[in-house]
């Protein structure tokens, strides 16, 4: 689904590299995790992305992974819970994904779905 915007993607993800000056053809032969950093991902936050048919928007780096946090654009919402575990309100839905696959030397599939809406 989101392969033929995956050059739209690894060229966002490639500009965030090379804004920070990282050469990224030397840091395509090293893995992975090694080649992108999460301060360079941070960049990405504030982009909107198709994901599952549905517009979603990047809004959180997480080091853990990393991954991004995805907030739903199209009033999907979930109830959220207190403290204390009772129902008060309704908000979007968010979704985790994570950079790379479970071996961290390559980019995640779920990743590459992502169909960019706009660039950076």
């Amino acid at each position: 689904m989101g392969h033929r915007n995956t050059p739209k993607l690894l060229a966002s993800l490639a500009a965030v590299v090379t804004s920070h000056k990282v050469d990224i053809l030397n840091a395509m032969e090293k893995p992975a995790k090694q080649a992108i950093g999460v301060e360079q991902l941070r960049d990405l936050i504030g982009l909107k992305v198709k994901h599952q048919g549905s517009q979603w928007e990047i809004i959180e780096v997480l080091e853990d992974g990393p991954s991004l946090v995805l907030r739903d654009c199209e009033m999907h919402t979930v109830i959220q819970a207190d403290q204390h575990g009772e129902a008060h309100r309704r908000v979007p839905s968010t979704t985790t994904i994570p950079l790379f696959d479970r071996d961290g030397n390559e980019l995640n599939p779920a990743l590459l779905d992502l169909d960019l809406l706009d660039l950076p």
